[in-house]
């Protein structure tokens, strides 16, 4: 009978009871599941460093050790995927004796203008104690530490000191005279079919040249395509909205009480101290209220904008919740999308929404679109544009379960909608103004043309310019021969048969291309030839002015025909990146004086030790010199981890360059 009462009294109870039981029953089994797999992942022997076995588990908390370091502006020497490389640094410091206080930690953020603020920010999102933020800075402090004592012992040797003092303060007297490949392209015939496949199959497969265009030594030249993809995007311009947003005088206030800073004016009766701007003065929010309406309107716009284009992603998103991942770690394709097109159809009933498609692109075209090239995805303190964003790809990258391509972004699959990202408005006055929603349509993989039919007048240009600088060096060395003998200047003058070149070049360039057209700009390949001096050269001349401009070898080979025999000392240097040649004549290097050297004794050994630190420090951080330092074995496991992606990159020197 008791127990009968009991039962009817707590019935309610103990049916919840058993449901939580229930529930606890039924998630159970797919927890542990889910943690076994975790498990089996993670589970990775990576070595033994200091007598103790390191797994992957034991540095998966670097990842958000590093993130908060970041976020604190300390500075991290290291590539963001080195979560190993920095446990070993972490350990070495600990084991050196170097400890950091939560005290010293708090000063030493003070002193950059970190607030508590922005600290309590952080502790916010990441949910870590204060005191772990603070031991956090604390340890890499301690790393940081470390290095300094190190660098503190490098003195730099007198001829060391010596030697920077000459290359930076001992100047030669030169002369110069310049021949251009393109002056000669007139005397280059047409290629035959031949001589134009050999020259693409050579070149094909080059990555092409940065904008320096490479070595100046060699002409360069490349025509493999680069990683490209076709995005299409939505998005909606906060100022097309502006007309549907209703402001308040009371939302007017409490912008103006939010912002008060922004609306001052210029304190045009105070005189500013040397070097000072004017102080302003501090506008009433009556002064104030007409511009801060209109501020207050374009942000309820902004606001509004975004929103609308969220809501377009969660729809386009909501297919790609419930598919899972493949092996590769990239999200699966759902049975059913969403087309962004019919996205654009629904929310143009009411709203602006453009609409676009590119065509396959890489990242430098993709920066150009408008809108879309502008835009950022915002991690923490880091930006990643949205025209790289998209090459972060399935087809492109080929393993989502990479700790290192991980930290350095999301990873996306075809078809999947991307996060949200932000273009600036167009006075950069906001970075996050206007919502852009895009996904990846189509993906191209680096590789070199199928033929060079696309791209034929490119290749036929640069086989003619590749022709006419091997001319233009034959000219160059008979002018730096004649010069050896007669020097620069008389054997510019008995150069008859090449100025004949020169100038029916320069006339048939400045003819206009059209009836009735202005004639082209001179090239000045008669002026370039006559010899000129260059004031100031020393061995650390970098820009050799004047006309010669950006180049890091001419130097060293000027000085360096101080060594040679006979009365004039000549030599034909090129500059293939300019397509150019340099005939030069050393006339003398000046003496250099020990006076001047004793009076510059001390700055030139401080510029000599900020190089020597410089060189120590990146190999202090260096992988392979923290390894050897902290005695750190790499295991079998690791090894072979490592080794497919080290054997794609020995087997594709190519795509790495790329």
């Amino acid at each position: 009978m008791n127990l009968t009462k009991f039962l009817r009294k707590n019935s309610r109870t103990l049916l919840m009871v058993f449901m939580s039981l229930l529930l606890v029953a039924f998630l159970i089994p797919n927890t542990i599941q889910g943690l076994s797999s975790r498990g089996r992942s993670r589970n990775l022997k990576l070595g033994e460093a200091y007598g103790k076995t390191i797994h992957t588990t034991d540095i998966d908390f670097m990842r958000g050790e590093l993130s908060v370091l970041r976020r604190l502006g300390v500075p991290v020497p290291l590539p963001e995927g080195a979560l190993l490389e920095c446990y070993l640094l972490k350990q070495e410091a600990k084991r050196n004796g170097i400890r950091i206080s939560n005290d010293q930690v708090k000063d030493w953020l003070r002193q950059r203008g970190v607030t508590n603020d922005y600290v309590q920010k952080i502790q916010d999102t990441t949910h870590l104690p204060y005191d772990r933020i603070y031991s956090i800075v604390g340890e890499w402090m301690a790393v940081l530490r470390l290095a300094d004592l190190q660098t503190a012992a490098i003195a730099p040797s007198l001829p060391r000191q010596e030697i920077a003092y000459r290359d930076q303060n001992q100047e030669a007297d030169a002369l110069f005279s310049l021949l251009s490949a393109e002056a000669f392209l007139d005397q280059v015939p047409e290629p035959t079919d031949e001589e134009l496949q050999a020259f693409f199959d050579q070149w094909k497969s080059v990555p092409p040249p940065g904008r320096a265009g490479g070595s100046e030594t060699e002409l360069e030249f490349g025509y493999r395509l680069p990683d490209r993809v076709a995005v299409e995007y939505l998005t909606l311009d906060p100022a097309t909205v502006t007309s549907e947003v209703t402001v308040r005088g009371t939302q007017v206030r409490d912008y103006f009480d939010e912002h008060r800073n922004e609306y001052a004016r210029v304190d045009t009766e105070a005189v500013p101290e040397p070097g000072q701007q004017a102080p302003r003065i501090q506008l009433t929010y009556e002064e104030a209220q007409d511009r801060v309406r209109e501020d207050y309107r374009e942000f309820r716009a902004m606001e509004m904008a975004q929103s609308i284009v969220n809501e377009m992603y969660d729809e386009a998103a909501l297919p790609w919740h419930a598919t899972g991942h493949d092996d590769d770690g990239f999200v699966n394709l759902p049975d059913q999308q969403i087309s962004f097109e019919e996205l654009r159809d629904k929310y143009a009933e009411k709203y602006p929404v453009e609409y676009a498609r590119t065509e396959l692109a890489g990242e430098v075209e993709l920066r150009r679109v408008p809108i879309f090239g502008r835009s950022n995805l915002t991690e923490g303190t880091r930006r990643l544009p949205a025209a790289r964003l998209a090459l972060r790809v399935k087809g492109i990258i080929n393993d989502a379960n990479d700790t290192e391509t991980r930290q350095q972004g999301p990873v996306l699959n075809v078809l999947e909608p991307a996060p949200v990202v932000m273009a600036p408005d167009p006075m950069y006055k906001r970075w996050a103004y206007q919502a852009v929603l895009f996904r990846v349509v189509e993906v191209a993989p680096s590789a070199p043309p199928e033929s060079l039919d696309g791209i034929r007048d490119e290749v036929v240009s640069d086989w003619k310019l590749a022709q006419a600088f091997e001319l233009a060096g034959q000219h160059a060395r008979q002018l730096a021969e004649s010069a050896r003998e007669v020097g620069l200047e008389q054997a510019v003058a008995d150069a008859t048969e090449l100025r004949d070149i020169l100038t029916a070049s320069e006339q048939a360039a400045t003819q206009p291309a059209e009836e009735n057209a202005p004639p082209p700009r001179n090239p000045q390949y008669l002026s370039n030839l006559e010899p000129f001096a260059s004031s100031g050269l020393t061995r650390n001349s970098t820009n050799v002015k004047p006309r010669v401009g950006r180049t890091a070898t001419l130097a060293h080979a000027v000085f360096d025909l101080a060594n040679e025999t006979g009365e004039h000392h000549a030599a034909a240097v090129p500059i293939a990146n300019q397509a150019r040649w340099v005939v030069a004549e050393l006339r003398e290097v000046k003496p250099i004086y020990e006076e001047p050297f004793k009076q510059q004794l001390a700055q030139s050994a401080l510029q000599v030790r900020r190089q020597e630190i410089g060189q120590f420090a990146r190999g202090w951080f260096d992988p392979d010199s923290i390894s050897a330092r902290t005695g750190f074995e790499m295991s079998e496991e690791l090894r072979r981890s490592r080794q497919p992606r080290e054997e794609a990159e020995e087997s594709a020197p190519d795509e790495a360059a790329s």
